[in-house]
């Protein structure tokens, strides 16, 4: 997981936690870390503008964000009506605690 800071590393967790086990592939490494550091940026500016709330540059990156953050938490079912459309397609071999370890380290 090199890369991650501390808020990429609970997105991290969160995704792996909550996502089901036959959901998460090999092929899914690049989505779940780019996710992470999304988050991370957001996370960042979030706090930001906590202290700057009228800084209009740092608010519409955040929208950006925002956007990206609810299109790619969709990926992974992050929300009520998401998980519902998740299909399983067949079983997995590896467990996405073991792949993430493996590719990201």
């Amino acid at each position: 997981l090199r890369g991650l800071g501390t808020d990429g590393m609970w997105m991290f967790h969160q995704i792996l936690s909550s996502t089901p086990e036959e959901i998460l592939q090999k092929a899914d490494t690049n989505l779940v870390f780019t996710h992470c550091r999304v988050w991370e940026r957001w996370r960042k500016l979030d706090r930001q503008l906590t202290k700057d709330p009228d800084n209009s540059v740092k608010f519409n990156a955040w929208l950006k964000l925002t956007d990206r953050l609810i299109t790619l938490s969709q990926k992974f079912g992050m929300n009520p009506l998401d998980r519902g459309r998740l299909h399983l397609t067949r079983p997995v071999k590896e467990k996405p605690k073991e792949v993430a370890k493996k590719y990201l380290g």
